[in-house]
């Protein structure tokens, strides 16, 4: 993990972590800032053997805020970590090889020890962890104490966070709900305005009512709880986002579509579709043509849609593919492809104004 100053585009070479030349393995989910702290995680394999590693960082000097440094695994964290009752959670895939569970939502305390005696030490940085019946791939979205998370056993599960004695002797009795969904789920789940939207592998797009589910309802999408349900032209990995009603979700076929937040209608006469998958959630943007949305693809650039009628704008050229959400600040969207170089664009006119490599020999160089 690095640093970029949005200000000068320039890399602080000063602000690594690892400081090493061994990283933490392929980071999939964005980084977590809270209170001055980047929170992230990382994992390689060989074979079937599998080590990941989840940190928290000083966000002024890098250097971990944990006494232990990070907090190892034997298994995969793929998604992104979200805060929620005082405890930070993420999924995993199976822990060790021995392991007959498919997979877990972990909950550990994130409280910062570094450098503190002994006696002042967080005494076990695990506070508890969930058993589910598949891999988490998707990353939790909380609201009101409660993670919503899938697995590629096709299960979204709402898990209870918050500390209660019920709990202490059986972690599985924080999960209240549960909803089978048609294909595995590895899409991080939206909630907005009391509901929950997420796709699968099946092509299916959910809009589930939360209330509805908390206060029993169980089994098939039902229509006169407010829920429904999408028959869409491809899978769905990236995070769906929503703003005036309508919620935006794309597809690995490269399909991006807009949906009434309450009835599940198109909104746009046929969705978009650009060259790639996109498996990262778009950004909105304040173009110089109105509201937009700015979608990653897989094969290259970021495709700009209007929000009113999804045409397309135009593009923020890369020359890598981009895997990871475009993150917009004020005037500029920043936008961080495979290949390791960081580009800053205006969300006004579209041109380039920096591109920075971020690793490699050439790391903290312009881009040629």
């Amino acid at each position: 993990m690095v640093r970029i100053d949005t200000n000068t585009g320039q890399l602080d070479e000063g602000w690594k972590y690892p400081p090493g030349k061994t990283g933490v393995g392929a980071i999939y989910g964005s980084p977590l800032v809270r209170d001055g702290v980047v929170y992230d995680a990382g994992y390689s394999c060989k074979g079937n053997v599998c080590a990941a590693e989840v940190f928290a960082l000083d966000a002024g000097t890098g250097n971990p805020v944990w006494s232990e440094g990070g907090y190892n695994l034997a298994s995969k964290v793929v998604g992104r970590a979200a805060f929620g009752a005082g405890v930070l959670v993420f999924g995993t895939a199976q822990v060790g090889q021995k392991d007959d569970t498919p997979g877990y939502l972990y909950a550990l305390d994130p409280a910062q020890d570094a450098g503190k005696q002994l006696k002042d030490r967080v005494q076990g940085r695990l506070k508890w962890r969930v058993a589910v019946d598949g891999v988490v791939f998707s990353g939790p979205a909380v609201a009101d104490g409660i993670a919503y998370f899938g697995t590629v056993g096709r299960t979204l599960y709402a898990v209870d966070l918050k500390d209660d004695v019920r709990y202490r002797d059986n972690p599985s009795a924080r999960i209240l709900w549960e909803f089978k969904a048609e294909g595995a789920i590895t899409s991080s789940p939206l909630v907005h305005d009391g509901k929950v939207f997420f796709g699968d592998f099946q092509d299916r797009f959910y809009a589930l009512n939360v209330e509805a589910r908390r206060q029993g309802h169980q089994g098939a999408v039902s229509a006169a709880n407010g829920e429904w349900a999408f028959n869409s032209e491809g899978w769905f990995w990236a995070q769906p986002v929503a703003e005036g009603g309508v919620v935006y979700a794309a597809t690995l076929s490269g399909r991006v579509y807009a949906l009434d937040e309450k009835t599940g209608q198109q909104r746009w006469t046929e969705p978009v579709v650009i060259k790639g998958q996109v498996v990262a959630a778009p950004g909105f943007v304040d173009s110089q043509r109105g509201r937009a949305l700015a979608v990653p693809s897989g094969e290259k650039d970021v495709v700009i849609v209007r929000l009113d009628d999804g045409s397309i704008q135009g593009s923020l050229f890369t020359r890598g593919p981009v895997k990871s959400s475009p993150s917009v600040v004020g005037d500029f969207v920043f936008v961080h492809a495979v290949n390791g170089e960081f580009y800053t664009f205006s969300s006004k006119s579209f041109e380039l104004r920096n591109c920075v490599i971020t690793r490699g020999k050439e790391a903290g160089g312009r881009c040629s």
